[in-house]
């Protein structure tokens, strides 16, 4: 019998890179994976509004988000190797 209900495994996100944050029209998303399989969008209630398709072997990708209202977003990127999420502001 163990107590241990999950892991914390530790994830580097050092590869990635989002800027403007706070954003007004587009988001910048650098990143030195080139494998981007999935970039999506949530609101501050975890709904889903929108989801980019993503640019594989591309470095370096602009996301419009002009369309979306001022608030707190969380934008996720995942692949085969990673599941990362950061915190956007859109004003």
């Amino acid at each position: 019998y163990s107590d241990i209900v999950g892991i914390n495994e530790a994830i580097d996100n050092s590869f990635l890179t989002i800027y403007p944050n706070p954003a007004n029209d587009y988001l910048m998303i650098n990143t030195q994976s080139i494998n981007n399989d999935e970039i999506q969008i949530f609101n501050a209630f975890g709904q889903n509004v929108m989801i980019v398709e993503s640019l594989h072997n591309v470095p370096q990708q602009r996301i419009d988000i002009s369309q979306l209202p001022s608030g707190i977003y969380f934008i996720r990127i995942s692949n085969d190797v990673n599941n990362i999420t950061k915190k956007i502001i859109k004003q």
